[in-house]
């Protein structure tokens, strides 16, 4: 007799259940194991002389810093170690770092806080002054004691055609080498003699490459991906590593470590003084510690925290989703939260903190494009670097929403991998429909409109009829002025503000490549932009140490705050150039580690 249909599937469904239940218990023997060792590790009573809530770059410098006098260190995070340091470029801004001595640059304290002065646009508070002198003195000592320890770091040099002309005319007018030219330069280049040669990099590696993938494929289409790839890897911004490099170094030297140990999935809720030391709350228990070093970043994924912090409605964070500033104001320490700014898309649903932000505008690219604010008029060298631009935004246009203009000479020519981080999209597939928040005009009246009826959903009792009359004036003043390469009111294209660095062969030939009058006839495109933040800062107000202050600004013993759970430098959030955040995150996790070693003054 043959077996019945019924039996056969019968036996199917075996052979589908039993493999399916070994994975099952598999899995929960898995999390049994992580269990039994959280248990051991956190609830078995033991006493860590330091531990360390946050993985990204300032928590896995502090935790090395610490380790090096046989401490015990336990290293926790809310979710995998990397934070929003994996997320990052990379770049690590360390003024008179050694590679760049061996370049030939000089610098001084004096001339580097000259330009912090001149970076905050007033005098320095006394703490502010010691914090800056640390930074300049200890900063270079942090990434050397790094890259003693195995990091692979670089200066790289892959700036070329007009931006290096440029770079090469200001080494030039400050007597600093011509090799120098080829470096990045920060953003800012006023009060500043020496703004070559700061900026580091990792070097690169494929983990690094495909650890940003998807976050690179969310913003970049597969056809544009192609379409760049051979430019991309015949470039010199193939050489050049990014965050998730940075953190697979040092993640990889701290875990070879025998006295630290490092616990993923383990957030800290908040942090109490005890005798002798602290106690931190987690949700699997209670930890303790001698002393303990804050640096699991700000509330850059929670929307009202961010936006409270500037005062001004924030629509999106590109900070890891854990950023949700647990510890703000951490046993009792003095907080003073402010934000690092950037700009992002209005009408695009990927900004949502959910995703734990996007690519997002870093950069503004194109000739024949600006910037207007909600009375129609530009405010801002639109060519200037996203912290920048959106300071401008709430602090001189005190717009919510902004707009940003461009002609098609501007759409194809600047949309691309080329321009990542920019205000427009890769060109459709096929002659594909533009997105609708992009939107396209086929006349320059119908652009008028379009705005118009833009700032009214966005900006509710605005005056949309001056708003237009503005806009048209703006339009014509830019061509009168960019048809002889001038920009008279922001000076986009001089020395002192840089040019873009990628610059189209169509301008690469005018005398300002930053400028260029729109073409004539449409179509022409409107874009509203936002305000973002990369995350909130200052979540712990510190000294010079990166020792936590309380609010009569007594240090507070055994507690510390680094990278973005820290005062960066000055009271508020100033963006002294790029990679600064980095810069600040591993000086700081590299005094707050050794904190308490020493007793004499930093």
């Amino acid at each position: 007799m043959f077996p019945s249909l019924e039996s056969k599937n019968e036996d199917i469904m075996w052979w589908i259940l039993l493999p399916a239940s070994c994975i099952l218990l598999a899995v929960l023997f898995m999390y049994y194991l992580d269990w039994r060792e959280r248990k051991l590790l956190l609830l078995g009573g033991k006493r860590w002389d330091v531990v360390v809530v946050g993985g990204g770059a300032a928590g896995l410098t502090a935790s090395l810093s610490a380790s090096e006098s046989g401490q015990s260190v336990l290293l926790l995070d809310a979710s995998s170690v990397g934070g929003t340091t994996a997320r990052s470029g990379g770049g690590v801004w360390i003024p008179d770092n050694h590679f760049k001595r061996e370049a030939g640059g000089t610098e001084t304290e004096s001339s580097f806080l000259e330009y912090v002065r001149q970076s905050k646009g007033d005098s320095l508070t006394p703490i502010e002054s010691r914090r800056a002198s640390s930074f300049f003195r200890h900063a270079k000592e942090a990434i050397s004691f790094l890259v003693e320890r195995g990091v692979r770091m670089e200066m790289p040099s892959n700036v070329s055609g007009p931006g290096r002309e440029s770079n090469l005319a200001y080494v030039r007018s400050k007597g600093l080498s011509d090799s120098l030219a080829s470096t990045f330069c920060d953003y800012s280049l006023v009060g500043n003699s020496s703004g070559v040669g700061r900026t580091l990099h990792p070097e690169p590696s494929l983990y690094g490459i495909l650890a940003q993938l998807p976050q690179t494929l969310r913003e970049i289409s597969i056809l544009t991906l192609l379409r760049y790839t051979p430019y991309v890897l015949s470039s010199k911004y193939s050489k050049q590593g990014n965050g998730a490099d940075l953190v697979s170094q040092l993640s990889s030297i701290v875990k070879a470590k025998e006295n630290v140990t490092i616990l993923e999935r383990t957030r800290v809720m908040s942090v109490e003084r005890e005798a002798g030391g602290w106690i931190l709350h987690a949700l699997e228990g209670k930890i303790r510690s001698r002393k303990v070093i804050v640096s699991c970043g700000g509330a850059g994924a929670d929307g009202s925290r961010a936006s409270s912090s500037i005062s001004f409605p924030v629509r999106s964070s590109c900070s890891d989703p854990s950023a949700r500033g647990d510890l703000l104001g951490a046993g009792g320490s003095l907080s003073k939260p402010s934000a690092w700014l950037k700009q992002t898309w209005t009408e695009k649903d990927e900004n949502e903190y959910t995703l734990g932000g996007a690519l997002g505008i870093w950069f503004i690219a194109g000739s024949s494009s600006f910037v207007v604010d909600k009375r129609g008029k530009r405010f801002v060298n639109e060519h200037k670097a996203y912290p920048l631009r959106a300071k401008a935004q709430i602090e001189e246009a005190r717009s919510e929403v902004v707009f940003y203009i461009c002609d098609e000479f501007t759409r194809r020519r600047y949309a691309s991998l080329r321009a990542t981080g920019g205000v427009l999209p890769e060109t459709p597939l096929c002659g594909g429909s533009e997105p609708e928040w992009m939107h396209k005009s086929n006349t320059w009246e119908e652009l008028l409109d379009n705005a118009k009826q833009s700032l009214l959903k966005h900006v509710p009792g605005a005056n949309a009829d001056s708003f237009v009359s503005e806009l048209r004036r703006t339009r014509e003043a830019w061509d009168s002025n960019s048809s002889k390469g001038e920009d008279p009111h922001f000076g986009r294209g001089s020395t002192e503000n840089l040019v873009w660095p990628y610059i189209h062969p169509d301008d690469a030939s005018s005398s300002n490549p930053s400028v260029r009058p729109f073409l004539t006839e449409g179509p022409y495109y409107c874009v509203a932009l936002s305000v973002a933040v990369l995350d909130t800062v200052g979540e712990i107000y510190t000294d010079e140490r990166w020792r936590a202050l309380d609010p009569h600004k007594r240090v507070l013993p055994g507690l510390c705050a680094a990278g973005n759970s820290a005062v960066p430098i000055l009271d508020k959030a100033v963006y002294l150039s790029g990679g600064f955040t980095l810069g600040h995150a591993i000086c700081s996790g590299f005094l707050a580690g050794r904190s308490g070693e020493e007793e004499e003054e930093v």
